[in-house]
């Protein structure tokens, strides 16, 4: 961590410490919190030392940066922890720009005073709000800090929380140009959101983005650090975009974390529904009862292993406030209508046609969902408790139900935020961003637009189901629509394309600026607003279905992989082939060969169960053909370093490493990289590599990992974007 990394130009960068702010942020919000709490302080310390370069002459000050993590997976903790890690290495000033709102606003300052509570006689806190009366005596009153920290040679600074409003903004353009002599970083959360110029096409600029320019370029001295889970408004902006980041540092998720791959690379946790009108009571039930299963399993059936928990559930059907109101009678009329009949039922033996009706579907529904075998209880068992089950969603000091509208008319405070053990939230937009819905174990959602069309950043921060669900993960179900799932899964495969694009340039040290980023895109999905991105500035083109292994599960035994190594090594052998480009060989072999080659290993069921579909695809090929090309991407005995994996924590039983292998294209144009270069043929890619997990400790010591990659011209082709 840290060493002297030579960049462009032969700069440097900075070395940076643990200082006391530091070392207190991981004493009180990190240690004994968070199992993997070194790779967040790594990344911090990684993204503070780009942020000042050095070569033989002189320091050189890096303006613009941006912080790639994933929804929900930890990026707040990342930036404090940035922030304490700046001002223990020479930053006087660290700035916040975080929502829209005053009551944000607050609860941001807030945290800023919870997370740094151990130095708070070292690093001092103000927010806009309370700035509004007297820049000039706020500037005095910093002016008495920084002279205090000079004068008693102490390490600390000061932090600012701020909202994306123009009035808010102009306050901090008057407070940098007084400390401009100052080293300052803004962090800018949720970076993507109003700050990008919306008026790029108009060759204008809006005002928060001209304010946040004028700040930042105050002085040399001050740097911007972009922070989100959807960049697209980030990096695929016009290069001399004052925005346009000079560096990215991936924020790797930790342990037990939940996203894309775990809940859209398939249909695991999905139950489709309609989304019409007229099922809409119907499908809303069967989730409300899908949710009430839950609640007795961990509040009575399991209640021990799930005492530390909460269990709450979402709906998201539109934006329209009047459509909330609509969703809040319904459930409301469900609850203290239909179900209680079925209680009225169990409690006082009173049987009618509505409490016979909802126990029927309740009968239904649980052998539809497995439950006996899900959470091992009978459905007798569960009508038993019905009762102590419904009255979960019962406030009953206040005698109100458990379901709450959160929208601009029915704001939630932060700190009244789900104080009961279970309940349900009804929402559009503001259940989206900056918001963590805790243990949230069942989401209805249905709010799509009806041409199926939509920006991939926008849909994306709608995920609130994701984060790290790893203990409830069995509870888990999303109620959703064909349409919207298939939304998703795509933007799964393009979350995956652009995550690799940005790691290749990190890895080659190219300039994310001046790379194409050429990644995968659904035809009816836009990559965000499209007032952000200059027009003209992209293009859209299609390339034959391509599939890479981009798993392999890690066995203590190394010789099945060894085995099928040395199979294929040898099967080559018999054979010759051709040079390409890069002196990469090509071999025309018999399909069926091949086969008995590869069939025991990919039918090996630890082997087959992560990468099925991939092989579905490999036999789907061989069987096309008599004959097949194979190029050997990676020869078995070279000496190449390898790749760096990450573990994938969501099956206990397995252990299972996730990443990409393949190339990018070469700085000269005359590769495009191991995905496009031979894309007009069918094909299968052997790719033996080294595997590193993130720690860089090489598995099996070192020795080689088989991974396969596929293009079949037969199946539909993948529309990709890119630069101009």
């Amino acid at each position: 961590m840290n060493e002297m990394i030579p960049l462009r130009d032969l700069y440097y960068v900075s070395q940076v410490t643990k200082g006391k702010i530091l070392n207190n942020f991981i004493r009180d919000n990190l240690e004994g919190k968070i199992t993997e709490y070194q790779k967040i302080v790594d990344s911090a310390m990684n993204t503070v030392s780009r942020f000042t370069l050095y070569n033989d002459k002189q320091a050189k000050y890096v303006k613009t940066g941006l912080a790639f993590g994933k929804v929900q997976s930890g990026k707040t903790t990342y930036f404090l922890c940035t922030a304490a890690c700046a001002i223990d290495n020479g930053f006087n000033l660290v700035i916040f720009l975080s929502g829209v709102t005053t009551n944000l606003l607050v609860q941001n300052k807030k945290r800023l005073q919870k997370a740094f509570r151990l130095s708070r006689r070292d690093v001092w806190f103000y927010d806009t709000s309370n700035i509004k009366n007297s820049v000039i005596g706020t500037i005095e009153d910093m002016k008495d800090v920084f002279m205090t920290l000079e004068n008693e040679n102490a390490n600390g600074g000061v932090m600012i929380s701020v909202l994306k409003e123009d009035d808010h903004l102009q306050k901090v353009v008057k407070i940098v140009e007084e400390f401009s002599d100052k080293r300052i970083l803004v962090i800018d959360d949720e970076g993507d959101q109003f700050t990008p110029n919306t008026q790029v096409n108009k060759d204008k600029e809006s005002s928060i983005f001209k304010l946040v320019k004028d700040i930042t370029n105050t002085s040399e001295k001050i740097s911007l650090l972009s922070v989100t889970a959807t960049p697209q408004a980030n990096v695929f902006i016009d290069k001399f975009n004052h925005l346009a980041p000079e560096f990215v540092e991936l924020v790797e998720p930790g342990m037990g974390y939940c996203g894309l791959e775990t809940f859209h690379s398939n249909n695991e946790y999905i139950s489709f529904v309609t989304g019409n009108k007229k099922h809409y009571e119907e499908e809303l039930r069967k989730a409300l009862i899908y949710y009430m299963f839950t609640v007795y399993e961990t509040e009575f059936h399991n209640k021990e292993k799930y005492r530390n928990n909460k269990n709450w559930m979402l709906i998201h059907n539109s934006h329209l406030k009047s459509v909330h109101v609509k969703d809040y009678k319904e459930l409301s009329k469900i609850l203290d209508t239909d179900l209680k009949e079925v209680n009225n039922f169990y409690e006082f033996k009173i049987l009618d046609i509505i409490a016979e009706k909802i126990i029927d579907y309740i009968k239904e529904y649980f052998l539809e969902f497995g439950i006996e075998d899900k959470f091992g209880f009978k459905c007798s068992e569960f009508l038993k408790s019905f009762n102590k089950v419904l009255s979960c969603f019962y406030n009953a000091e206040l005698e109100i139900n458990n379901i709450s509208i959160i929208n601009s008319d029915e704001q939630l405070e932060y700190d009244d935020f789900q104080k009961s053990k279970c309940g349900i939230l009804i929402g559009g937009n503001m259940l989206g961003r900056g918001i963590t819905i805790q243990d949230l174990t069942v989401s209805f959602i249905t709010r799509d637009r009806r041409d199926g069309r939509g920006n991939i950043d926008t849909i994306l921060q709608r995920a609130r189901w994701f984060g790290y669900r790893e203990k409830i993960i069995n509870l888990i179900k999303i109620f959703t629509t064909e349409g919207i799932q298939k939304e998703f899964n795509s933007i799964y495969h393009h979350d995956t394309s652009l995550y690799d694009e940005i790691k290749y340039c990190i890895d080659n040290n190219v300039d994310l600026r001046e790379s194409k980023l050429q990644v995968k895109i659904s035809d009816k999905l836009d990559l965000t607003r499209k007032n952000v991105i200059l027009k003209g500035s992209l293009t859209r083109s299609t390339s034959s279905n391509f599939i890479q292994q981009r798993k392999f599960v890690y066995l203590s035994d190394y010789t099945i992989h060894s085995t099928i190594n040395f199979k294929i090594n040898d099967f080559l052998k018999k054979h010759k082939y051709e040079n390409t480009v890069k002196d990469i060989p090509i071999y025309d072999v018999d399909s069926k060969e091949f086969y008995r080659i590869v069939k025991d290993y990919i039918n090996h069921p630890e082997i087959n169960i992560i990468n099925e579909r991939l092989y579905e695809s490999l036999i789907n090929l061989l069987n096309s053909a008599t004959r097949i090309k194979l190029i050997v991407m990676k020869d078995l005995y070279d000496n190449s370093k390898g790749y760096t994996l990450s573990r994938d924590n969501i099956r206990s039983n397995q252990i299972i490493y996730t990443g990409n292998v393949l190339s990018g294209a070469s700085p000269s144009g005359d590769y495009s990289g191991d995905l496009y270069h031979f894309s007009d043929f069918d094909h299968v890619q052997i790719h033996f590599t080294k595997v590193k997990d993130i720690k860089g400790m090489e598995l099996y010591e070192g020795q080689k990992i088989l991974f396969l990659a596929i293009n079949n011209t037969k199946v539909n082709p993948q529309s990709f974007i890119q630069r101009i």
